[in-house]
């Protein structure tokens, strides 16, 4: 070979390596901007969380010292929020599960349910079909909360279709915890969902949904799991017939397990006692007296 063909070689073999070198170089640089935009993200939704839960402590007080606070706590979390949005459509990220229900969240505080509901259906999406079980529930359950509190058209149905399908869910029992804790999370869900249609439709949905979570917490086969889920959907029950004004809701919860054809004695005592209890008894007493209180002979399920 001459001198100028070493040479151009040698010029070929310097550009193949710079190429090589340069294709190299911005990989690394596209993997360290994604390293950096997923940390990113990773602290706006760490933030976020602070932000809901220093608003949720807020809210309890009801105050013009807090009503101020919770504005500007409200304004943080919009921003915040904003910015997780920007930076997930910029960098192209795929929100996980977790970062999906926490931007719902924050989202439908900051009363922007357009943005809210795009990430309500990530969360439920992203787990349907996959192996996480119980984020797909907590995600429709979450997504049917959302519903219910919009209240456009259609979105009762839509709330109903999600609690119902998270039931299935939950009674498939793909994870295998057995019968018993499926049914106990079955009633829980019940309960949760009566509270969403007193809002939604009044006393007499709401009623209908809390007799199913009692007799689903019936069905449970192991008597110390039964009574305890029991006890809970009833302090529960009471707890709210007290405190939000409802003064007849478990008189009709009660006259619905009666219309069901449930017997008075097919439940534990202490259960059988709060439901026989009339309105301004049960209203008298603390959720503790109620579910202890020894009894001799109690009245038929729907009080007579």
């Amino acid at each position: 070979m001459a001198s100028g063909d070493w040479i151009a070689l040698g010029a070929a073999f310097v550009a193949i390596v710079a190429c090589v070198v340069a294709v190299i170089t911005y990989r690394l640089q596209v993997r360290t901007q994604a390293t950096s935009d997923e940390q990113q993200l990773n602290e706006l939704i760490e933030k976020i969380q602070d932000s809901l839960s220093n608003l949720g402590k807020l809210s309890s007080a009801i105050s013009l010292e807090s009503s101020t606070a919770s504005g500007v706590t409200l304004t943080s979390l919009r921003g915040q929020a904003l910015e997780a949005k920007k930076l997930i459509g910029r960098a192209d990220i795929e929100p996980d599960w977790f970062q999906n229900m926490i931007l719902g969240y924050a989202f439908t505080q900051v009363w922007d349910p357009k943005a809210a509901i795009t990430y309500w259906n990530n969360a439920v999406s992203s787990t349907s079909g996959g192996n996480a079980h119980q984020a797909h529930v907590s995600s429709l359950e979450a997504r049917a909360n959302f519903y219910y509190s919009r209240g456009l058209k259609d979105d009762w149905q839509n709330a109903r279709k999600d609690f119902k399908n998270a039931r299935d869910e939950l009674l498939k029992d793909p994870e295998g915890q057995g019968p018993d804790l499926a049914a106990e999370q079955v009633a829980q869900m019940f309960l949760r969902q009566s509270t969403f249609e007193l809002r939604a439709e009044g006393e007499t949905a709401a009623a209908a949904l809390a007799a199913d979570a009692f007799l689903t917490a019936n069905s449970i086969g192991a008597q110390w799991r039964k009574r305890h889920a029991l006890k809970f959907i009833g302090n529960l029950l009471l707890e709210f017939q007290q405190k939000e004004g409802f003064p007849e809701m478990l008189r009709k919860v009660a006259a619905e397990l009666s219309r069901r054809g449930a017997r008075l004695e097919e439940f534990p005592d202490e259960t059988a006692q709060l439901l026989s209890l009339p309105a301004d008894g049960s209203l008298s007493l603390p959720p503790d007296d109620i579910l202890f209180a020894s009894t001799d002979q109690h009245a038929g399920i729907d009080g007579e």
